[in-house]
């Protein structure tokens, strides 16, 4: 238990590093924030399509916005102010910044591809373990089906967890280290074992706004949306400078 502990407060330690990362350069990192929770909702539209799109987007947006907490992190002092509108303009550029690096965008790409597949593995998994009822609302399900449903999030969730952990320090290893793809797979997966609780901590926060925003649909579904972009907004810059602070204390400079 003591150890369990231990590990949490490395993950908030984490988000503490995370949170003064953006405090640096807001108006570009929340910038990438608002474009990011909009594509999102964009794509929470698009029925069953959208989850596998953003999963092919997922790894693109985040080696790109990696890049971009690189070069924060390398800043000695807050953006001044003459430079904020600039910042916050070319924010939506930031997300596809991987395409610039030529030798880069075929791996980010191919691991795109990688997570697009086990997506949709994962969700035909699921489909079939609550023969359809994962995606319908809970209040209309019977006890039995109501069990399949949940026995499904949680398949799908233990399932998704484990693609997360070939990703999160795979993306910065390739781009900000030059690693092979498998090398950096197989460093991300230990790495995310020994600091499986840190992980999750992060991972916690990332999804807090979403299924806060999900419970409100069933009252508002403005709501859920208002939820979605208010949380998305903040949340999604925070875990991108979180995970990179976790792969700088993690991986330390060479």
């Amino acid at each position: 238990m003591k150890r369990l502990r231990e590990q949490a407060k490395i993950g908030v330690r984490w988000l503490g590093c995370g949170w003064r990362l953006l405090r640096r350069n807001p108006w570009l990192l929340l910038g990438m924030g608002l474009s990011s929770i909009a594509l999102i909702i964009v794509l929470s539209f698009i029925p069953f399509a959208g989850s596998i799109l953003l999963a092919l987007l997922v790894p693109i947006l985040m080696a790109s916005a990696m890049m971009t907490a690189d070069n924060v992190s390398q800043q000695q002092r807050p953006l001044p102010s003459d430079l904020k509108l600039a910042a916050l303009a070319k924010s939506p550029k930031e997300l596809f910044r991987v395409f610039n690096d030529d030798k880069r965008t075929m791996t980010v790409m191919g691991l795109g591809v990688y997570a697009l597949t086990l997506t949709l593995l994962i969700n035909i998994a699921a489909h079939l373990i609550s023969d359809g009822s994962w995606v319908v609302d809970f209040t209309t399900l019977g006890i039995g089906t109501l069990f399949k449903a949940l026995a499904a999030w949680l398949v799908a969730g233990l399932l998704y967890l484990g693609l997360a952990m070939t990703l999160v320090f795979t993306l910065p290893l390739i781009t900000l280290r030059g690693e092979s793809v498998f090398r950096a797979i197989d460093h991300s997966i230990k790495a995310s074992r020994r600091h499986i609780v840190g992980l999750l901590v992060l991972i916690g926060t990332l999804i807090t706004p979403f299924l806060v925003g999900s419970v409100v649909s069933y009252f508002s579904v403005p709501g859920k949306y208002a939820i979605w972009l208010v949380g998305g907004l903040v949340v999604l810059p925070l875990f991108v400078t979180s995970c990179y602070c976790s792969y700088r204390t993690v991986f330390p400079s060479k």
